[in-house]
C-alpha cells in the first residue's frame, strides 16, 4: 500500500502473486463456499505490511504523542475527503504517518465501510488494491469534511501492545528474502480456519500469528467482505478495544472450539512446537510438522518468548453486517 510498494521491489516482484485454493469443509462455519475458490492474500501483501509495521516499531512516538497523532489524522482525513487517496500515483507519494493512520482505519472494516461510502462524493470503498479513477466532476467539486467514525488516535495508541509483540516476532528482524514462501499458504489456511469458527454475536481471539495475517487481509477491503461474507455468511468485524480479561476469557473459548473442530491445540506455538504429527482433517489448519520446519527457520526467535504467537493477539471478532 502506497509508497511501501517501491521499498519492497527489490525484496520480491510485484507481479509475483500466490493463488490460495480455499476448499469448503462440512465442519466449517459457513456451507455456501464455492469449492477451489482462490484467494489473492499474498505473500507480497504481507511483506509491504510487515514493512510497515518494522516502521511502526522504530517510530514508537506513533502510539504515544497524542498531539502528534490527532495531525496526522487531520491530515488523512482531508485526503480522504479530497480523493487524493484513489489513485496508485497518489498512495506512492503518501507519507508514512498517513499510510499507518490509513492502516488503523482498514482494521476496523465495518467502520472503514460505512464512512467511506457515507462520506465520500461517489461513494465508493476506497481500496488500496483496486486503481480507483476520480470522475471528471471531481476536480469542480466541493468537498466534504470526512470525519471517521473511530477514534484513529486512540486506535494507534491501542496497536502498542501488538507492536511490542510483533517486535518479538521472528518477522522483525529477519531477512524476508530469505523466508520459504512456500510455506505462506499455510499460515493463510490456518487463518481461514479461524474464519469459519466464527458465529454471530460470539467472540472469537486470534493468536497472534492469525492476527497477523488477519491484518495484512483487512488492508485489502474488498476481498476481506467477499471472504468473510463467503466463510461467515456475515462481515466479520475486528475489534481491538475489547478489554483484557474478556480477550482472555475469549481466548480460551477460541481454543477449546478449534481444538473440538480442528483435533489440533490452537495454543500450539508456530515457532516452538516439538510435535511432529500432521493435521488429521481437511480443515486445512497447519500440521505440527509445518510448525517444527518454522522453528528450524526460526532459531534466533528466543526460547523464553512467549508472547509472540500463544499469548493471543490484543482483537477480536465479533458480530458483524
Amino acid at each position: 500500500m502506497g509508497n511501501y510498494h517501491s521499498q519492497t521491489r527489490h525484496l520480491l516482484p510485484r507481479i509475483v502473486r500466490y493463488t490460495i485454493i480455499i476448499r469448503n469443509q462440512s465442519s466449517t462455519a459457513s456451507g455456501n463456499f464455492k469449492h477451489d475458490e482462490t484467494s489473492p492474500i499474498s505473500f507480497d501483501n504481507l511483506v509491504d505490511h510487515i514493512q510497515l509495521l518494522r516502521q511502526a516499531v522504530d517510530q514508537l512516538e506513533m502510539t504515544q504523542d497524542e498531539k502528534l497523532l490527532n495531525r496526522y489524522v487531520k491530515e488523512y482525513c482531508q485526503k480522504m475527503s479530497r480523493e487524493e487517496i484513489l489513485e496508485d500515483y497518489r498512495q506512492s507519494r503518501l507519507s508514512w504517518s498517513i499510510l499507518w493512520i490509513w492502516h488503523l482505519h482498514l482494521l476496523h472494516p465495518l467502520a472503514y465501510y460505512k464512512d467511506c461510502v457515507s462520506q465520500l462524493p461517489d461513494g465508493q470503498l476506497v481500496d488500496p488494491n483496486i486503481q480507483h479513477f476520480p470522475s471528471y466532476a471531481s476536480g469542480r467539486r466541493r468537498y466534504m469534511p470526512f470525519f471517521p467514525s473511530v477514534d484513529l488516535a486512540k486506535a494507534a495508541v491501542r496497536q502498542r501492545d501488538f507492536l511490542k509483540k510483533f517486535q518479538k516476532h521472528f518477522l522483525y528482524s529477519n531477512d524476508l528474502r530469505h523466508i520459504d514462501r512456500s510455506l505462506f499458504p499455510l499460515l493463510v489456511d490456518d487463518y481461514l480456519s479461524f474464519l469459519r469458527l466464527s458465529e454471530r454475536n460470539q467472540l472469537l481471539v486470534p493468536t497472534f500469528d492469525i492476527d497477523l495475517i488477519w491484518h495484512t487481509h483487512l488492508r485489502n477491503p474488498t476481498h476481506y467482505r467477499q471472504t468473510s461474507l463467503n466463510l461467515c455468511g456475515f462481515i466479520l468485524d475486528h475489534d481491538d478495544s475489547i478489554e483484557k480479561p474478556v480477550l482472555r476469557e475469549g481466548y480460551k473459548n477460541t481454543a477449546q472450539r478449534w481444538k473440538n473442530t480442528y483435533q489440533t491445540n490452537y495454543e500450539q506455538n508456530h515457532f516452538k512446537s516439538t510435535t511432529n504429527s500432521s493435521c488429521g482433517s481437511a480443515c486445512g489448519t497447519i500440521s505440527y510438522s509445518f510448525r517444527d520446519v518454522w522453528r528450524d527457520i526460526c532459531d534466533s526467535v528466543s526460547s523464553s518468548d512467549d508472547s509472540s504467537d500463544s499469548s493471543g493477539g490484543d482483537c477480536g471478532g465479533c458480530g458483524g453486517d
